[in-house]
């Protein structure tokens, strides 16, 4: 089956327009964990932070939690002209 959008990887202009499209946020997301699902939304995981803005570690073995959560990608990016018509 081939891929639908075309896949974010770095050093790419996909991967580039979504740091963009991210701004501050791309520090709170784990950029290689993010994909095209359509032509207006992106999907990614997004560190969860407690009510004093600070990652929470998991308790068993202290990596980051992290939500899928979708992101919209505004109407000027050329992501939401690519893939499939």
């Amino acid at each position: 089956m081939t891929r639908q959008y075309p896949e974010i990887t770095r050093s790419t202009a996909e991967y580039d327009e979504v740091t963009r499209i991210l701004r501050r946020r791309r520090l709170l997301v784990a950029d290689l964990s993010v994909t095209q699902i359509s032509k207006r939304w992106l999907k990614g995981d997004v560190f969860v932070l407690d009510a004093d803005g600070i990652p929470i570690l998991a308790d068993d073995d202290g990596t980051l939690l992290a939500r899928r959560r979708r992101i919209r990608i505004p109407r000027d990016s050329f992501l939401a002209r690519a893939g499939r018509n």
